[in-house]
C-alpha cells in the first residue's frame, strides 16, 4: 500500500525590528495545518495535547495560560503578541514539503524547500540568539546552510530538545529555560 503524500506550506515568520531570538521548527504538524485551513490563522504550536512549545512559555515567560490555551482568534492574537512582547520571532526552517497525509513526523517529510533564513537574519539585525525546536531540525538546519555561523558570527546558534510529546522521555525543560532567560529578566 503506498502512502498519500500532501503539500504543506509554512507559514509567514512571527516578528518585528526588536526580535532577539529566533525560534525555527521544521513546518507545521498537520492539527496545525488543519486548524489553519478552517481558520486562516497561521497558528504556530495549536495542537496543545501533542506539542508542549506553548506550555513552556507560559512557563518561562509568565505568561496567561487561559488565554495562551485559548483556541479562539483572541488566544491566538495573544500568543502572536507574547512573542512580540517578549522579542521572541517563530519560523521554521521549510517553506513546503510534501508529507505522509496524516502523519506530522519530520520522517516523513519529502521534498522540502527552505526558508530565506540567511535572508530574515540579514533584514533583522538585532537577533542574537537562534534555537531550533530539536535537535534533528537543528542538524537539518545546519546542513542545509552550511556557512551561516560564518556569515552571522556574532549570532548563537543551538539546538534545543524538542517540545513534541513524542520526544517528552527526553525534553530538557532547563534547557530551554536557559535559552529564553534573557526574555525574563
Amino acid at each position: 500500500m503506498t502512502d498519500t503524500l500532501e503539500t504543506i506550506l509554512g507559514f509567514k515568520p512571527i516578528i518585528d525590528k526588536n526580535a532577539i531570538t529566533l525560534i525555527l521548527g521544521t513546518i507545521p504538524g498537520n492539527k496545525t495545518f488543519e486548524n489553519f485551513k478552517s481558520t486562516g490563522n497561521e497558528d504556530y504550536y495549536i495542537n496543545f495535547s501533542h506539542n508542549y512549545f506553548w506550555k513552556i512559555l507560559t512557563k518561562i515567560l509568565g505568561l496567561n495560560p487561559c488565554l495562551v490555551f485559548e483556541k479562539s482568534d483572541m488566544g491566538y492574537k495573544y500568543r502572536m503578541q507574547a512573542l512580540l512582547d517578549n522579542n521572541i520571532a517563530l519560523w521554521d526552517i521549510y517553506s513546503s514539503c510534501k508529507r505522509t497525509t496524516g502523519r506530522s513526523s519530520d520522517s516523513k517529510i519529502k521534498n522540502p524547500t527552505l526558508n530565506d533564513v540567511k535572508g530574515l537574519l540579514s533584514n533583522y539585525p538585532n537577533i542574537k540568539y537562534v534555537y531550533t525546536n530539536g535537535i534533528g531540525t537543528y542538524k537539518k538546519f545546519i546542513k542545509a546552510n552550511k556557512y551561516i555561523q560564518s556569515d552571522f558570527p556574532n549570532i548563537v546558534f543551538k539546538g534545543l530538545t524538542s517540545t513534541s510529546s513524542a520526544n517528552n522521555r527526553y525534553f530538557d525543560f532547563q534547557e530551554w529555560q536557559n535559552a529564553l532567560k534573557i526574555h525574563t529578566m
